[in-house]
């Protein structure tokens, strides 16, 4: 038996067939509709996580019998045991039966949890935390989602709504989130974040080696760009990233603080920016966590499954 997992995110929607020892034979992504608004988004991303599997499964030769299980990683607030979204700060999704709904039209067993649960899950059971039992994966993408496992297992906490680590107050009366507060982790450490950062210090910056990188795009700056062109000595990008490292790094600092976990890892769009970050956050919180130089510290480590780790998450929940 084979199972399908989602990755539902606040740009893009993943879906892949996922064999029994988590690997991905075939995957899917699909844009996810915007300019739907009203209630409408909802639906539109259901159609289009439906007919998404169905071109999978017709491209393998598959059917729905040969499905044991249907995975979805949502990127926000979700009840597991009852398979509804409650809300989403980025999508417009509120109070979506989306288990019921996918289970009437498919016949299959579904399951929901948190999109960076099921990240964790899959890093956890097939990628770089392969073997820990306390890890905290955080991924950087549209927003800053946390998955925390502990003990082996994904915890969540009451109504399946703990984990909100991107929605930690950093900044009181800081940048606007898109969940409606001042001030989150989110708002200075997610690739949204990045990238707007980037677009207000390039006006000090007019001759930044960012826009011959973006080809004088400014709306295509990503996050890997601002970190390849900090890399080749590029001033204003030097400045972003040195920000950006300080919001992430106290953000990592608070989380070895509460869980001391084995290991963090970091993935999303912004972990593509490699070992530079990666060592960059690591020098940043060796001698600032609680205990000093007198507790180990847990290494920062790069999500190797990258964007196919909620995928493979999701497919075995």
């Amino acid at each position: 038996m084979k199972r399908i997992g989602i990755d539902l995110g606040g740009t893009n929607i993943s879906i892949g067939v996922i064999s029994e020892n988590c690997e991905i034979s075939s995957k899917l992504v699909i844009p996810v509709k915007q300019a739907a608004t009203g209630g409408k988004q909802s639906k539109e991303i259901i159609d289009d996580i439906i007919s998404g599997m169905l071109n999978l499964l017709k491209a393998e030769g598959l059917t729905y019998a040969d499905i044991d299980l249907i995975g979805i990683g949502v990127p926000g607030i979700v009840n597991a045991d009852s398979g509804v979204i409650i809300y989403t700060p980025n999508l417009e999704l509120k109070n979506v039966p989306i288990k019921e709904i996918i289970e009437i039209k498919t016949k299959i067993s579904v399951k929901i949890s948190n999109d960076a649960n099921c990240a964790a899950l899959g890093e956890v059971l097939a990628g770089s935390a392969k073997g820990a039992e306390n890890v905290i994966l955080l991924t950087l993408g549209t927003g800053v989602g946390a998955g925390i496992i502990i003990d082996g297992k994904i915890y969540s906490g009451c109504y399946s709504a703990g984990g909100e680590i991107g929605h930690a107050v950093i900044a009181v009366d800081g940048r606007r989130c898109g969940c409606g507060r001042n001030g989150c982790f989110e708002a200075y450490a997610s690739a949204t974040a990045l990238a707007k950062d980037a677009l207000e210090t390039l006006r000090c910056y007019p001759n930044s080696f960012l826009i011959e990188i973006c080809e004088n795009s400014l709306d295509k700056i990503n996050g890997k760009m601002i970190f390849e062109a900090a890399a080749s000595g590029d001033e204003c990008a030097q400045v972003v990233v040195s920000r950006y490292i300080k919001y992430l790094g106290e953000g990592v600092i608070t989380i070895v603080n509460i869980f001391r976990p084995e290991k963090i890892v970091l993935g999303g769009g912004i972990a593509d920016a490699g070992d530079f970050l990666i060592k960059s956050v690591n020098e940043y919180i060796k001698d600032k966590c609680m205990g000093g130089d007198l507790l180990p510290v847990p290494p920062i480590v790069k999500a190797v499954l990258g964007n196919d780790a909620g995928v493979i998450g999701a497919g075995m929940l």
